[in-house]
């Protein structure tokens, strides 16, 4: 059993990320915090036209699916600057769920500080992959948001985990189908959106090379990591994937690999830095023994 100062400690990190997260979600309502662009496009998406605003790099464009913009509808009941910061704080409790003791760390990396300024799902889809590997349910955010990184599904497909590759869809068929019924035209909508943004470019820095190259080369990475064992290629896969690569796109990577590696037992912080600062460190250990 833990003593009471481990749990302290195992504490202590995640609600230090929670504090900075309602001390961050409290700036925005006054209005001094920067712009959150995504968050902005989500509450501006309105149920009765989300796709007004629909081409990707323009102002408060919103291009997830009828059913993520169907599911925000209460929370857009608040004013915009309450929305944003409860937005933020659904975040950053995303955050301090998935990558639990390495979350306040994960709060030094950039592209997750810009992922939660803007607002964006990245985080969102590194807590679902997590999740995913327990609750395949949990796949039908990443096929209703971002869409592509969903051949993160391979995993299951390579491993012929049929039952919770089931799962996934079946969870995600259900809820478009629910949507659907609620309002069949903006699925029509959104598939419009999705054609006329096939080939658009942005001006930003991102991802080389186009899009289906980029969904092969995931599927790839995914595939030999599920026949290999190797869970952290799901992330990465997924996150090559994405519609659009700007740089927080790494978001997802380091958010769910942290919270893959925080759930492997016997995980510790030193055997985190000995893992990244030299990948076969127990060969290195034993050659400068030597």
């Amino acid at each position: 059993m833990p003593t009471t100062r481990e749990r302290l400690v195992r504490a202590a990190p995640v609600v230090a990320v929670l504090l900075v997260g309602i001390a961050y979600a409290a700036w925005q309502i006054t209005g001094g915090a920067p712009e959150s662009q995504d968050s902005k496009a989500y509450y501006l998406a309105s149920v009765d036209d989300p796709y007004a605003r629909s081409m990707v790099g323009g102002d408060y464009a919103y291009l997830y699916s009828p059913a993520f913009a169907q599911a925000l509808a209460p929370l857009r009941l608040l004013p915009i600057g309450w929305f944003v910061a409860a937005w933020t704080l659904v975040l950053v409790a995303a955050l301090a769920w998935t990558a639990r003791r390495l979350a306040l760390a994960l709060l030094l990396f950039q592209p997750v500080i810009a992922s939660i300024a803007l607002g964006n799902v990245e985080i969102l889809i590194g807590a679902a992959i997590v999740a995913g590997f327990r609750w395949p349910a949990a796949w039908a955010f990443v096929l209703l948001s971002k869409v592509t990184p969903g051949i993160g599904l391979v995993w299951f497909a390579v491993r012929r985990e049929w039952r919770s590759l089931a799962i996934a869809l079946g969870v995600t068929a259900a809820i478009v189908a629910v949507s659907f019924a609620l309002a069949p035209r903006f699925w029509f909508d959104w598939a419009d959106v999705l054609l006329k943004n096939r080939g658009t470019t942005v001006s930003l820095p991102v991802l080389p090379g186009p899009l289906w190259l980029r969904v092969v080369l995931g599927a790839a990475i995914v595939a030999w990591g599920a026949r290999s064992d190797r869970r952290w290629t799901v992330p990465v896969g997924a996150a090559i994937a994405v519609p659009v690569g700007w740089f927080t796109f790494t978001a997802i990577i380091a958010v769910a690999v942290a919270g893959l590696w925080v759930r492997t037992p016997g995980w510790s912080v030193r055997g985190l830095i000995l893992a990244i600062t030299h990948p076969n460190w127990r060969a290195w250990r034993h050659r400068v023994v030597a």
